[in-house]
């Protein structure tokens, strides 16, 4: 069945990723996922692992520097991310699309120092997760157990988003 994704109950999308993920094997429901778990060994990994899954989500719609502003759940969620104490700081990176242009990591390393208010807060994270991918209220997704797929152009919030939840429940974040 498929659906708009100002139709989706992102509260039961959640559970069911919490539900299928299984920290007595560290498996995930999701391949991609699965991968960059293999790459979480400590809770510093995990940090700096979801990070990047926001920090991808960001620059997948990014053209130019200007694009990059703080109004954009995205980037208010990457400044949550490195108020964390452990946070690495943010890696240079071109601005559009992490292929061309400009170096993105100044700006972004700019607003989340703008902004010590921001404490580090998983759940706040997560609702700043599911605004950006509802920025999208028209996509239509499939739907599959335990997540739908299909996002468009909400893919990258929607991987940083299963991302984050499978890694708490882990007990990684």
């Amino acid at each position: 069945m498929r659906r708009k994704i100002r139709d989706l109950d992102f509260s039961a999308i959640v559970a069911r990723i919490r539900e299928a993920t299984d920290p007595r094997t560290r498996t995930s429901f999701d391949s991609l996922i699965q991968g960059e778990l293999s790459f979480v060994k400590s809770p510093e990994d995990a940090l700096e692992s979801a990070r990047n899954g926001v920090l991808v989500a960001i620059l997948d719609h990014t053209k130019q520097l200007a694009d990059i502003r703080f109004d954009d759940p995205l980037v208010v969620a990457l400044v949550r991310f490195q108020n964390h104490p452990r946070a690495q700081p943010i890696p240079s990176m071109p601005v559009e699309r992490m292929l061309r242009g400009p170096d993105a990591g100044p700006r972004l390393r700019e607003l989340a120092a703008a902004h010590p208010e921001l404490d580090w807060n998983p759940d706040a994270v997560q609702g700043l997760l599911i605004r950006a991918i509802r920025a999208y209220p028209d996509q239509v997704v499939e739907n599959s157990e335990p997540c739908p797929i299909g996002w468009g152009p909400a893919n990258a919030a929607a991987y940083a988003l299963k991302l984050l939840v499978t890694l708490r429940s882990l007990g990684d974040l």
